[in-house]
């Protein structure tokens, strides 16, 4: 694939985002995780949790452990990953509020691939996911494919969906995927934004 590729993982359960970093290090889009640090990312807002993290299971988050099979979570590449968010089992109680990062940037090739996945329990429909690629005069740049949540809803940025995994304990529980942006201008800056808002309804994290 050509381009720079930002992996984002909504990954943890519930209120969880992950984001890991691009096998060949840290350039003019900065994935930056692999120094276990955010490098280029800003973080907005934590209502949550939302940090770098590593490749996590049921010894940390024992709703890993109810799968079948029981799932751990790696980075899409390399070792660390950004979480937004925390592992919740249901009616376990998650915060309120928005988790955001941001990154501004100066591509160095007309092509990024942002790879994500997605874990709720929501089923009431009250947290929600955005993506948006902005240029420097504030319009939006639309991704070339979606981003599948599995129920029904897909995420094409600029996107602000709602969760809602369908019936009382049904989950989302995406793979990793794949959003790609092309035809980006070597010239321009560009701003990157992923949020994961926790809404109404503490009980049943995303």
């Amino acid at each position: 694939m050509g381009g720079r590729l930002a992996a984002l993982s909504l990954a943890g359960l519930f209120a969880v985002l992950a984001v890991s970093a691009s096998a060949d290090g840290p350039g003019p889009f900065d994935n930056g995780f692999e120094g276990d640090a955010l490098g280029g990312w800003n973080i907005d807002y934590a209502a949550d949790f939302v940090d770098v993290v590593v490749a996590q299971n049921s010894q940390e988050f024992p709703i890993y452990g109810e799968f079948r099979p029981p799932v751990t979570v790696n980075p899409f590449l390399g070792t660390y990953m950004l979480r937004m968010g925390t592992p919740k089992k249901d009616n376990e109680t998650q915060n309120r509020g928005i988790n955001r990062i941001s990154q501004e940037f100066q591509p160095t090739s007309t092509s990024i691939f942002v790879a994500l996945r997605l874990f709720s329990l929501d089923h009431r429909g009250d947290d929600t996911l955005r993506i948006n690629l902005k240029r420097a005069d504030g319009s939006d740049v639309l991704s070339d494919n979606k981003f599948d949540f599995g129920q029904g809803t897909v995420c094409q940025a600029p996107c602000s969906k709602t969760i809602d995994v369908g019936k009382q304990k049904d989950v989302i529980a995406t793979p990793w995927q794949s959003l790609k942006f092309s035809k980006l201008d070597t010239t321009e800056t560009y701003t990157l934004t992923i949020e994961l808002e926790a809404g109404q309804n503490e009980s049943l994290a995303s």
